[in-house]
């Protein structure tokens, strides 16, 4: 899944590892194509969706305080704060997300770094299982501009990696 956006803050690793992404945007021709002018929209309209123009809380975690010292998170993920340009909606459909000025609609995502890889201790597993790494999603409300026209649309959005055990068929 391909999501355009700019990333607020600096991602959290649950590794340790933090990246800074601060103020770095993601852009492909093909979804610039799709951005609509968003400093045309009426503001009137965007007054209407005054309540979804806020951020998801988001508090940076410390590692000592993320996982009990007898804890062991068996796939690794970042967690950060979006501001998505473009997304897909639940009918699979890009659209576009306002965000422009004071009305923006940030969103706490948690992404898998190694999706589709193994999870840690994978060796350890029942024989004739693979156990990987799989990104998960939910569905979230935003206000997109579909047609020329605001509206509230459900955007999937990445939201937890999963370490999933697989029986191997023979």
């Amino acid at each position: 899944m391909e999501l355009t956006c700019t990333h607020a803050i600096p991602a959290n690793s649950n590794d340790g590892n933090n990246t800074d992404l601060s103020d770095k945007t993601e852009t492909s021709n093909e979804n610039a194509a799709k951005t609509t002018d968003q400093t045309q929209l009426d503001t009137v309209a965007l007054d209407k969706f005054k309540l979804n123009f806020k951020d998801d809380y988001f508090e940076p975690a410390n590692r000592t305080q993320a996982f009990s010292t007898d804890e062991e998170e068996l796939c690794h993920s970042t967690t950060k704060l979006i501001y998505p340009m473009t997304a897909q909606s639940k009918d699979g459909e890009f659209v576009t997300v306002v965000q422009n000025g004071e009305h923006k609609q940030g969103f706490r995502v948690e992404v898998c770094e190694n999706e589709s890889g193994s999870c840690k201790f994978a060796d350890i597993f029942p024989l004739g299982y693979t156990a990987t790494c799989v990104q998960r999603y939910i569905f979230r409300t935003a206000v997109v501009v579909v047609n020329g026209e605001l509206k509230e649309e459900l955007l999937k959005l990445p939201s937890t990696c999963k370490c999933v055990l697989k029986l191997n068929r023979l």
